[in-house]
């Protein structure tokens, strides 16, 4: 197995996950909290959100485990994989029941959608450190990254003439 490949690959979907939750914390979370007083708003955030993140975050979560059983045994990949495992317990233990309380019935919605708005910073501030983790890391590699991607583009095009 190419765990370098592996390690680019994990760092991708964490760089694509980074573009997500900075935009969601900065502009559509506070654009929900907003809406609040309509369940439907949030119903359609979740539905429409949901085929986006989710791929990423398994990719993300499953070249992770992988790459427990690489030879890499950086401080970077530890302090990174185990800031990803922070953000899949904050998802599933505080922000997927605040999405359900406010696609249901909820009796303080302004509160709820504050409450997202204020704990999602957990998830932005974590997935934005494991970026920089996993950048530090595979600069320290023996084979540049950007170099390795450009390589892997041209390969790519040329078997496709």
């Amino acid at each position: 197995m190419d765990w370098y490949l592996m390690l680019l690959l994990h760092f991708a979907a964490t760089c694509y996950m980074v573009g997500i939750v900075m935009a969601v914390q900065a502009f559509h979370y506070p654009a929900l909290a907003d809406a609040a007083e309509d369940h439907r708003v949030f119903e359609a955030h979740v539905r429409r959100a949901r085929p986006a993140i989710a791929p990423a975050m398994l990719v993300e979560a499953g070249t992770g485990l992988l790459l427990l059983m690489s030879p890499f045994t950086s401080l970077f990949l530890k302090s990174s994989l185990c800031l990803l495992a922070l953000i899949w317990i904050s998802t599933f233990a505080i922000q997927v029941p605040l999405h359900r309380a406010l696609c249901g019935e909820c009796l303080n919605r302004a509160k709820t959608a504050d409450w997202l708005v204020k704990s999602n910073w957990v998830r932005t501030v974590a997935w934005i450190l494991r970026a920089f983790l996993l950048f530090a890391l595979l600069r320290s590699g023996k084979r540049d990254a950007f170099a390795f991607l450009c390589e892997s583009i041209i390969l790519f095009n040329g078997a496709q003439v």
